[in-house]
């Protein structure tokens, strides 16, 4: 799925202006996709994380999209301010709009919903050459169940950034297309197979959340009972 022969210049952090300096989510996104030839950013919102990208070496190009106004405004001053006409291009529309991706382009959806992300996939064309980042804010199962439908194989990990949690799900080398359970979608696969191995203190606290969430579904929903008691039953949640 992804070509890895490009070489990672080292960032030279000191020299980037302040509106380069990452969060702590952001900075996972980029170390996850960098380097690359072009970064593809869907709802880049303010452009930070590509205006990173572009400035510390670890992208050549990007293509930058938002649908809503503000975010799409913002960003384009800032491409302004920073010299990057040439090298980063921005496009108000709902996803790609017209365009496709391209051979060794890294995909980035950050910030929206599953069922947004999803919508947007089933309209993009994906050539041999590339990798996607997801961080899905909610409706994670419905990105779940749509990646293994396509047969995408993917990893997934958390981060706590300022008190909030955020699931990342990188896409793999692909697989077969499968159906995933109820369970599986709502918690993820690969974290139902963790077995003896302790979850870190971040997870723990991530699924602990999740458990209260899923048995505040099952007084609407029964069927969330059993989501909530096989998080609690995890070996790995001890």
């Amino acid at each position: 799925m992804e070509n890895t022969n490009l070489t990672l210049r080292t960032p030279q952090k000191t020299a980037l202006p302040g509106e380069a300096h990452l969060s702590k989510r952001l900075s996972r996104l980029a170390e996850l996709i960098s380097p690359c030839r072009r970064i593809v950013d869907i709802g880049c919102d303010h452009g930070r994380l590509d205006l990173y990208m572009l400035l510390s070496g670890n992208a050549e190009k990007a293509l930058m999209t938002d649908l809503h106004e503000g975010p799409y405004r913002r960003a384009g001053e800032m491409i302004k301010r920073h010299g990057l006409e040439n090298r980063a291009e921005l496009l108000r529309c709902d996803g790609l709009g017209d365009h496709q991706l391209e051979e060794g382009d890294r995909l980035v959806i950050a910030g929206l919903g599953g069922l947004e992300i999803c919508s947007i996939l089933t309209r993009l064309s994906f050539p041999q050459d590339f990798s996607a980042v997801f961080q899905p804010n909610w409706n994670q199962a419905a990105l779940r169940t749509h990646l293994a439908s396509r047969g995408w194989d993917y990893e997934e990990e958390i981060l706590e950034d300022r008190g909030w949690f955020y699931l990342f799900i990188r896409l793999l080398s692909p697989s077969e297309p499968r159906s995933l359970s109820l369970i599986e979608a709502e918690i993820g696969p690969g974290w139902l197979k963790c077995g003896e191995k302790q979850f870190t203190e971040t997870e723990r606290a991530y699924f602990k959340r999740q458990r209260r969430l899923f048995q505040m579904k099952a007084r609407k929903y029964p069927e969330f009972t059993a989501v909530a008691r096989q998080l609690a039953e995890l070996p790995a949640m001890r």
